[in-house]
């Protein structure tokens, strides 16, 4: 059967327990969907997408609807939101990116936070950390080679929520020194 198939899932309930649908309600009724970005079942279609995410904190993990995307549609609620803003050229809610704003526009912005030393813009909740260099250490053990959840190995696993948590942090880019 194909997935969100209405003639299969005719109600709510029978709709609702396959998590790549969702109900939706329409001029001529309602109607079982698939679930916006659940199409994509690899991380690299996922991520050309600019609504979706390829979403690790479920196991298996699967493509997902952005935070901010989730209120596309409502300019509203996605502008009182601290982590989103809108894009009214583009007429979508995304994840706001102080890094894009000047001096100017940084201060402006309450979310934000303007780094004198750095002269760059990031958000307020990193704003007054101070800069570190990050290192990680793996586990060497028998034990990384084995099967990590939905991972061959933990090596893997690790690789992949380090990859995710990246892509989060406000690096700088700088190139790490010997001596400084």
């Amino acid at each position: 059967k194909r997935s969100c198939d209405p003639a299969v899932f005719t109600n709510q309930v029978s709709c609702t327990k396959d998590t790549r649908c969702q109900w939706v309600s329409g001029n001529n009724g309602s109607v079982c969907a698939p679930r916006p970005c659940t199409i994509h079942s690899g991380e690299r279609c996922c991520d050309a997408e600019a609504d979706c995410h390829w979403d690790i904190s479920v196991a298996p993990a699967q493509c997902s609807l952005k935070y901010c995307a989730t209120m596309n549609g409502d300019q509203q609620k996605c502008s009182s939101d601290a982590e989103c803003e809108y894009k009214t050229t583009e007429n979508r809610c995304v994840e706001k990116e102080c890094k894009e704003l000047d001096q100017c526009g940084c201060r402006k912005d309450g979310d934000c936070y303007w780094n004198t030393d750095k002269q760059l813009c990031t958000l307020s909740r990193y704003g007054q950390c101070p800069t570190l260099d990050v290192v990680v250490l793996l586990d060497g053990s028998a034990s990384m080679a084995r099967s990590f959840g939905r991972h061959p190995n933990g090596f893997d696993a690790v690789a992949e929520m380090l990859r995710d948590w990246v892509q989060e942090l406000p690096l700088s880019g700088e190139k790490a020194s010997v001596g400084d």
